[in-house]
């Protein structure tokens, strides 16, 4: 160093200046030429493009679906076993059977409880109004002059023009449906998930009869719920083992009829999601965020009434609470005692039971308006209880031990990049008890830890866990993992969409039809 600095002296001292490249005359700022607008616009805008350029270059790109599927070339791979699709909750328009009248998708309804099943039994089956499904939805419109969005138009569309499949009327099957052929299994999404399971039995065996192939095997493309649904029925086909008072065992008499279940975002161990549900109701936004109320499509009252969102419910072993100290707090979801301590539901929630009272009052006066409004009030309490019931013996039925046959493969497909709720807070707010699936309400240094055990990766709805039937506890992990579903899957993909967006998602549409085609693709 001591010598660079000498020969640097010496050359000052001459008067010389050693550079790296060519030389330049300073010249002073004062006495520079001053540069145009349009110059000085170039010099702002040449970097800012430059940035985007390299953002869009370096941007991950969409599979292009018929590049990688030449329509010519799969137009010829003909023989393919045919396919069900079982759209998830919320996934089938609900329409009045008497009035035509559709009632969902809604956002909007101007009756907010026109989708609220009648309790008149706590006999579930018996139950019934005239409201019935009528089709899978492609897109719907949420809010008037408002675009369409996706729903599972983006799937159908693939499975028709990338892999060769033509669309089958499941109440009208072709002769030759028994290939190549696809069927939408449009089902009401409000009802206990057995009977839904056992009306596609029935589909499922018309079509065999009209193709005249009672051998015919079926791939099934599940989403959400809808994997719940044909799971039951692998395993059980059209028989409700749920009203036998001996322990469920899978006999696997649907699986005969089926070559694989593809199941998109399955609550294979429950959804947090659906107890936020029967407590605030339904928001077509993530769990992952707080509540939007314009956006509460589906109302308390409403969802209440609904025996499927209850088979929705996390498992006993998964479900977590915490009190403002982050404190776990031991809660045993399927009894009707910790839902009224806690207010939850339409059953006891204060506020609905006081506009209970106010209108059987005015509409029947003080001395036979408040009895009205207490039987009421009594009969959806024993309600409650028949419900809950049945939905965890749906899911004892679900996680029951045997064998599948080895003709069944399993496959899953979910999101993992999305925080997902996994538990609640148990607080005091204003001497009133809260129980909140989003960090509020709680000391503001405690918010982030809080966020942290109620939030894990999953789709936004369903945990990566759920869909694995997976149930362990983060706060004892010496408890080990517990396995509530007991197919083991032969093909597992995960990828970064929310749970509404995977069945359409591209790089998931790939990966299926890589599937289907048998990977000749």
């Amino acid at each position: 160093m001591g010598g660079q600095r000498e020969r640097g002296t010496e050359g000052r001292r001459a008067g010389k200046t050693e550079r790296q490249g060519p030389q330049r005359d300073f010249v002073s700022p004062s006495l520079r030429p001053s540069a145009s607008p349009s110059l000085r616009l170039l010099r702002i805008l040449l970097p800012i493009a430059l940035i985007a350029t390299n953002s869009c270059l370096l941007k991950a790109s969409r599979p292009n679906l018929p590049a990688i599927f030449p329509a010519p070339i799969v137009a010829k791979q003909t023989g393919k076993p045919p396919i069900i699709i079982i759209p998830g909750i919320t996934g089938s328009e609900l329409v009045n059977r008497t009035t035509g009248e559709k009632l969902w998708p809604e956002l909007f309804p101007k009756d907010k409880v026109a989708l609220a099943l009648p309790i008149t039994s706590t006999t579930l089956s018996e139950d019934r109004d005239d409201i019935v499904a009528s089709r899978v939805i492609e897109s719907a419109q949420l809010i008037k002059f408002m675009p369409e969005i996706g729903v599972y138009g983006a799937l159908l569309k693939a499975l028709e023009n990338q892999g060769g499949y033509r669309r089958g009327d499941i109440d009208a099957p072709p002769p030759d449906g028994d290939r190549d052929t696809y069927y939408l299994f449009a089902y009401d999404w409000r009802r206990d998930n057995v009977e839904s399971a056992r009306k596609l039995a029935e589909k499922i065996a018309e079509i065999k009869r009209r193709t005249n192939r009672p051998d015919l095997r079926f791939d099934i493309i599940a989403h959400s719920m809808g994997g719940l649904v044909a799971r039951y029925f692998a395993m059980y086909g059209d028989v409700d083992v749920l009203a036998r008072p001996q322990q469920p065992r899978p006999d696997w008499r649907g699986a005969q009829s089926v070559r694989s279940l593809v199941l998109f975002a399955t609550p294979n161990a429950g959804s947090m999601d659906a107890l936020r549900s029967l407590i605030y109701g339904y928001s077509i936004t993530e769990a992952n965020k707080p509540r939007i109320n314009p956006f509460k499509s589906l109302g308390r009252a409403m969802i209440f009434t609904a025996p499927s969102v209850y088979q929705l419910l996390p498992r006993r072993e998964s479900a977590r609470f915490y009190d403002s100290k982050l404190d776990p707090v031991k809660i045993d979801l399927y009894d009707v005692e910790t839902w009224e301590r806690y207010h939850w539901s339409a059953a006891f929630n204060p506020e609905i039971a006081n506009r209970e009272f106010k209108s059987s009052i005015k509409k029947f006066g003080e001395s036979e308006g408040r009895p009205a409004a207490a039987k009421t009030l009594t009969l959806r309490a024993a309600y409650l209880r028949a419900v809950l019931k049945r939905a965890a013996d749906f899911q004892e039925a679900l996680d029951a031990a045997g064998s599948p046959p080895e003709t069944l493969r399993l496959h899953l497909m979910g999101g993992d990049c999305e925080p997902t709720a996994a538990g609640a807070l148990i607080v005091d707010v204003k001497g009133e008890t809260q129980t909140l699936f989003y960090p509020r309400h709680i000391p503001r240094e405690l918010r982030k830890e809080a966020f942290n055990k109620l939030f894990i990766p999953g789709d936004g709805r369903v945990t990566r866990q759920s869909l694995f039937g997976l149930s362990f506890d983060l706060e004892r992990p010496d408890a080990g993992i517990t396995q509530m579903m007991k197919q083991a899957p032969s093909y597992t993909l995960f990828g970064c969409d929310t749970h509404g967006d995977l069945p359409i998602n591209p790089t998931m549409l790939d990966n299926l039809l890589t599937w289907l085609l048998g990977n000749r693709h």
